[in-house]
């Protein structure tokens, strides 16, 4: 507050999940005066649908010739004239900057770009009835709060339990990598995650583990102890023939 007040053009950011600013708010007098200069940040599907795709472009080649294959326009598409792809950073980056900001996804991802995308990841609908719906709609409904917020850790955890129940059983087509079933199966792993994070995970600078699998042994997943440091989904992928070598990914 006080470098605020002395300096116009030095300012610090500070980025707090809500709910420890709130509980800053209740025990710490100062932390009050930040309401004022605070902004709320949200997160949209497309946003976090870029997330994915950057995380699953960070798992090897073989998911990247996937992603690749996945971004090329079907049949009707309305936007079968644009091809979307990954991007590389800049090649006058030093290598180790380059590294570190990985491959980056498309912008813009439009909505079905979107749907593209979970459509040939886990299909098109998901569900029965009057509760069936397009799948790419789904996902995002399913890791918002109550209060409609959404976060990417509890996507990529989602994706990743799938990925897990999709290596135990492979029963997903052979044009996809996850089914309804394993997404379905994922959402109480997912949600328990979540919980355990909210409550105290996060305040002991716990990192997420992303896609690449779960280095915690807490995992509340029965399976997640089998998939640490290996792609999860490379078995698939060999078999949809994504990848240089048969070996890559493991």
């Amino acid at each position: 507050m006080s470098l605020a007040d002395r300096y116009r053009r030095l300012r610090a950011k500070i980025f707090i999940r809500e709910d420890l600013f709130a509980e800053a708010k209740a025990t710490i007098d100062d932390a009050t005066k930040l309401a004022s200069r605070s902004t709320q940040l949200r997160w949209d599907d497309e946003s976090l649908y870029r997330v994915l795709i950057r995380h699953m472009a960070a798992q090897g080649e073989q998911l990247r010739a996937w992603l690749q294959l996945s971004f090329q326009p079907m049949a009707g598409d309305v936007h079968r004239g644009v091809q979307l792809s990954l991007f590389e950073p800049p090649a006058v980056l030093p290598e180790p900057v380059r590294k570190k900001l990985g491959y980056l996804p498309p912008y813009p991802l439009l909505p079905d770009q979107q749907a593209q995308l979970v459509n040939r990841l886990a299909g098109t609908h998901i569900g029965r009835g009057n509760s069936k719906g397009p799948t790419w709609k789904w996902i995002p409904l399913r890791i918002q709060d109550a209060r409609g917020a959404k976060a990417p850790r509890p996507l990529l955890n989602l994706i990743r339990y799938a990925a897990i129940q999709a290596r135990e059983n492979q029963s997903a087509p052979d044009d996809q990598l996850l089914t309804a079933g394993d997404l379905f199966a994922a959402l109480k792993p997912t949600s328990t995650s979540r919980i355990e994070e909210l409550g105290h995970g996060q305040r002991t600078g716990e990192s997420s583990s992303g896609l690449a699998g779960c280095a915690s042994s807490n995992c509340p997943h029965p399976s997640c102890a089998r998939s640490r440091s290996h792609s999860l989904f490379a078995p698939r992928l060999r078999r949809l023939g994504c990848g240089l070598s048969p070996t890559d990914g493991n």
